[in-house]
């Protein structure tokens, strides 16, 4: 990450990362214990051939921010990039198996903003508005002999479309 400073009131800041998750020792060697439970790819023939990769995580930010004694704003704009997606998802033998799905590329601004007023009542508002878009890449058919994913699990977002919250205080 780097910050700069433009003057005393405005700043920039930019961020990346990236993360990793291994899938857990039951989304590999489970056993169904019962109709609808959880089994093991690597236990499941369809699943077996396929390795099970690590999901992998690119996310950066870049954040324009102002800020005074009685005000403070900020716009922040993020890319998210999921690799080797690893969902679980019901399969033609009534049990969830677990697999790498595809991708996830997720995209936002956000916007907060708050302002005070100090005196014999001090009054605070904040607000925060957001949007965000995902495009998954996650195909219809997964393994051979087929196994279909249904459609929400290929349509669902990483995070909510629209997010806006507005408040106060006042204390004295």
């Amino acid at each position: 990450g780097s910050v700069f400073r433009a003057n005393e009131w405005l700043y920039f800041k930019a961020l990346y990362g990236s993360s990793f998750r291994t899938p857990a020792p039951d989304q590999l060697y489970r056993n169904p214990a019962y109709i609808g439970d959880a089994i093991g790819c690597l236990d499941y023939a369809p699943c077996s051939i396929a390795v099970i990769e690590p999901q992998i995580a690119h996310t950066g930010e870049i954040v324009v921010g102002a800020q005074t004694e009685t005000f403070r704003a900020q716009l922040t704009g993020y890319l998210s990039f999921v690799d080797d997606f690893i969902l679980s998802f019901p399969n033609n033998a009534n049990s969830f198996v677990t697999t790498n799905a595809g991708q996830y590329l997720s995209r936002g601004l956000e916007l907060e903003a708050s302002a005070q007023k100090d005196g014999d009542l001090k009054l605070e508002g904040h607000l925060a508005f957001s949007l965000q878009f995902t495009d998954p890449t996650i195909p219809q058919a997964l393994f051979d002999p087929h196994e279909s994913i249904r459609a929400e699990f290929r349509e669902a977002s990483l995070f909510p479309a629209v997010t806006a919250v507005i408040g106060g205080d006042i204390s004295y």
